[in-house]
């Protein structure tokens, strides 16, 4: 919940600055890259991406010892999926990785939607009021985690 208060404090900080009309316009300048296009924001990514592979060829050295690697050949990599495809176990923990995921992201929005429209409104005409609900929502997740973590050793070894 913490982690979206950063967006929900960056839009009500707009809206005080400015009328409502301009905080619109600066809203959408800001989601939307309104200067450069919409396109812009895809080139953006495609940049981001070009230079992260080259800052990975340049300056990430190989990590696998010299006598364990293997030249690159497409046959063993499909003989490698054709094996984890027809892995019942495989199979059967990717799609529960998968149900968790979803399930994981409808929370997400939930609780998304609920510090936005709920929460947010409520406590933006006052700093304090916007602090003492971060502290509040920083607690919450300190709370959460305390509770959960001991339960997830007991639940695997290699957890927490």
């Amino acid at each position: 919940m913490s982690a979206e208060a950063g967006i929900v404090i960056s839009r009500a900080v707009i809206r005080d600055m400015f009328p409502s009309a301009d905080a619109q316009r600066i809203v959408s300048q800001v989601m939307l890259f309104v200067h450069v296009g919409w396109h812009a924001i895809f080139w953006f990514l495609v940049a981001v991406g070009v230079a992260l592979r080259l800052a990975n060829c340049r300056l990430l050295p190989e990590t696998l010892h010299e006598n364990q690697r293997q030249p690159f050949k497409a046959r063993h990599l499909l003989r490698g999926y054709r094996s984890l495809a027809s892995n019942p176990r495989f199979l059967t923990l990717s799609l529960a990785s998968g149900m968790a995921s979803s399930v994981q992201a409808c929370i997400g929005s939930l609780a998304n939607s609920l510090v936005a429209g709920v929460i947010a409104p409520l406590v933006t005409h006052s700093t304090l009021a916007l602090a003492a609900t971060s502290l509040a929502m920083m607690s919450v997740d300190v709370f959460a985690w305390l509770w959960v973590r001991p339960r997830l050793r007991l639940a695997s070894p290699l957890a927490a």
